[in-house]
């Protein structure tokens, strides 16, 4: 009995030895079909028969990411006749006459396409344990020994999108409700995650409850959400295939003080969505944030803080030369950077702006050196800019200096009148009763001074006459006069020894010289 060793020649080399090897694509879709070839080299002699194990290893897939692989072999090997499989793991090949060679084996194992968010999956089909019934000389390619595909469930565009809804106004005292949202269902254990930050717009951290404790609050309430505080960050993990992350519902407790504000808002803001195994997330477009505007109510549906209210108070009597005193007053505490505003103005009653300085002037002046404080002369508007919150407006004490001048007057009297209460950061400021102040200016040369004048009358003429004759009578009033200054005196004739038939109408005389002046 002879054994032929499969030699090339004495001592030759074995033949040899016939390699399996499997190739197929690296990426695949979902809902795809991709197809793996196994191949075995070699010509054989007739009924030599080899085997090879060939399994599916999951790396970050399981069993519902694919069609049933037994089931897709099964089809394969149903195509190639020389090729049997034992319906576990075991493709054998046996050859039908000398020289035959394997046809490849074409494997199509489809991808399943579910509605589960994803990141990237893989898994692998692997060759192992060549062998032959028959003794030949069978191995597995080094190089070709195994296939990983990655599943990318990018392609049918099933991507998870963070939205943030929340009320657009909140009263101080309540406590409005933001809810965070994530859409879509994902594979076990895939991780996301969102930026939530607070932006003060008109508003600081005295306004609202500490976000932070508001946030782990939330998150305590939802096991598979964490929030890491050092990077800002919501994290959701699916807890298995299929799984939703239920709403977190946030709820900030808005501050109730006692300070005057306008609407004051901060914004909700969602950025930065990722996901650290891959899957498909982003931030709606439509709900990335909520500006919630905090209307300055004591309590929900309670009035407001306040009232702002400017007030004036100043000399009611000053004497030329002299320098009127007036103190311009607004109530309240105010919230930083809220500002309101007034104008202030003269009306002149029986004075011109002759009478005293120029009012802009000194209230530019006074403005220029409070901190808090600026005019703007054009449009004679005051305003007070809070620089702080709890901070209040000191009052503004300002003088107006009258003149004094050489004329003869009566009382002046002029009025210094607030008007257009107003605010931009949107106070509703008020006028106090005490709006206005009337200063009269008593014509005197300094404070306590003499009147100015006096305004006197007097009468020359000749103490003789002759009959036929026309003496002349002057008639005089001293002193320089203001416009509109009105002073009268009587004039009379008296008969001392004379009688209406002495002299011409005295009444005509008068007229005559009247109408000369």
């Amino acid at each position: 009995t002879t054994t032929i060793n499969d030699t090339q020649g004495p001592g030759g080399v074995v033949e040899g030895p016939a390699l399996w090897s499997i190739t197929g694509p690296v990426t695949t879709d979902e809902g795809a079909t991709p197809q793996y070839t196994v191949s075995l080299s070699g010509a054989f002699g007739a009924n030599e028969s080899v085997t090879v194990d060939l399994g599916l290893t999951d790396i970050d897939t399981n069993s519902a990411d694919y069609a049933n692989a037994v089931a897709a072999i099964t089809a394969a090997v149903s195509a190639n006749a020389d090729v049997s499989f034992d319906g576990i793991s075991t493709l054998t090949y046996t050859a039908p006459s000398d020289g035959a060679a394997m046809t490849d084996l074409l494997i199509d194992l489809s991808i399943t396409a579910d509605s589960i968010t994803e990141g990237l999956e893989d898994f692998s089909l692997d060759l192992s344990n060549a062998t032959s019934s028959t003794g030949v000389a069978v191995d597995v390619d080094a190089s070709a020994d195994s296939v990983t595909t990655t599943i990318d469930d990018a392609s049918i565009g099933i991507a998870a999108e963070w939205s943030i809804t929340g009320p657009v106004t909140g009263d101080e005292g309540s406590a409005p409700q933001y809810t965070v949202s994530l859409s879509g269902a994902f594979g076990v254990a895939e991780v996301v995650s969102v930026n939530l930050t607070l932006t003060d717009i008109a508003t600081n951290s005295q306004d609202y409850a500490n976000l932070l404790t508001a946030i782990n609050t939330a998150v305590a309430a939802n096991a598979d959400v964490i929030f890491d505080a050092t990077a800002g960050a919501l994290i959701y993990t699916s807890p298995s295939d299929g799984a939703s992350m239920a709403d977190i519902l946030i709820d900030l407790s808005l501050s109730d003080d006692n300070l005057i504000e306008g609407p004051e808002d901060f914004t909700l803001g969602l950025t930065n969505a990722a996901s650290t195994t891959g899957a498909g997330v982003s931030v709606s477009a439509v709900n990335d944030s909520v500006t919630t505007v905090i209307e300055d109510t004591q309590g929900v549906g309670g009035i407001a803080d306040g009232p702002a209210e400017w007030s004036l108070i100043g000399d009611t009597t000053v004497d030329e030369g002299g320098n009127a005193g007036y103190t311009l007053a607004l109530t309240g505490n105010y919230g930083e950077n809220d500002a309101v505003s007034v104008t202030i103005g003269i009306t002149d009653i029986d004075t011109s702006n002759l009478d005293y300085s120029s009012l802009n002037t000194v209230l530019s002046a006074a403005a220029a050196n409070r901190a808090d404080l600026s005019y703007d002369s054009a449009t004679q508007t005051l305003t007070f800019t809070s620089p702080a919150d709890g901070a209040s407006m000191a009052a503004l004490n300002f003088q107006l200096p009258v003149v004094d001048d050489l004329l003869l007057e009566g009382p002046e009297v002029y009025d210094v009148v607030l008007t257009s209460p107003a605010s931009t950061t949107g106070i509703a400021p008020t006028l106090s009763a005490n709006d206005t102040v009337t200063t009269t200016i008593n014509d005197t040369q300094g404070a306590g001074g003499a009147a100015d004048g006096p305004a006197e009358w007097s009468i020359t003429g000749p103490g003789t006459a002759d009959e036929g004759s026309t003496p002349q009578y002057t008639v005089s009033l001293a002193g320089l006069y203001q416009a509109g200054e009105v002073v009268t005196v009587d004039i009379g004739l008296t008969d001392i020894d004379t009688n209406s038939d002495d002299y011409s109408d005295v009444i005509a005389a008068i007229t005559t010289a009247v109408s000369a002046n």
